[in-house]
């Protein structure tokens, strides 16, 4: 990226900067996206009749879809309102001006986080006949859902922490 002595910087590279803003606020809840998705996908198979009953075949498309179009959802505000023509240096800061939204949907997901997991955990706790590989399922399933609940919270923490 190039420079002249007066701070002009090439219309392409601010282009890319405001397309770079809508790839990394996407990336950022990725993971959140796919832990809550398939949370969510465990706590309804928890709570049929039959508890933990195996996946159905279009569980998975179904899920991937769900988490495609809340991936689309996040990356529209990018859209709507583009990043300011700036240049920044460090990644993470693209998507400063989305700080709002970005902070609504990270309180959303870890509190949702941790109601899924108590749910999948209560009703792991009350079902004694589950198949074994559905009850390894359901406690991997809880295990993700408090890690990445742990990843967002320190990682929020990290970048909040003032000098």
């Amino acid at each position: 990226m190039s420079v002249d002595g007066y701070g002009y910087i090439p219309r392409y590279v601010l282009a890319e900067s405001v397309m770079e803003a809508g790839l990394i606020g996407v990336a950022i809840f990725l993971l959140g996206y796919v832990a809550l998705v398939f949370g969510i996908e465990m706590a309804v198979r928890a709570f049929k009749r039959e508890r933990f009953s195996p996946r159905g075949k279009w569980n998975s498309p179904i899920c991937l879809g769900c988490i495609f179009g809340l991936l689309l959802l996040t990356w529209m505000p990018t859209i709507a309102w583009p990043m300011f023509n700036v240049c920044i240096g460090s990644l993470i800061w693209y998507t400063t001006r989305y700080e709002l939204i970005s902070i609504t949907i990270l309180i959303v997901l870890v509190s949702s986080f941790l109601i899924l997991a108590a749910l999948i955990s209560i009703q792991l706790m009350r079902s004694a006949d589950i198949d074994h590989n559905e009850r390894i399922a359901a406690s991997r399933m809880c295990y993700y859902l408090l890690l990445v609940t742990v990843v967002y919270v320190s990682t929020s923490r990290a970048y909040s922490k003032q000098d």
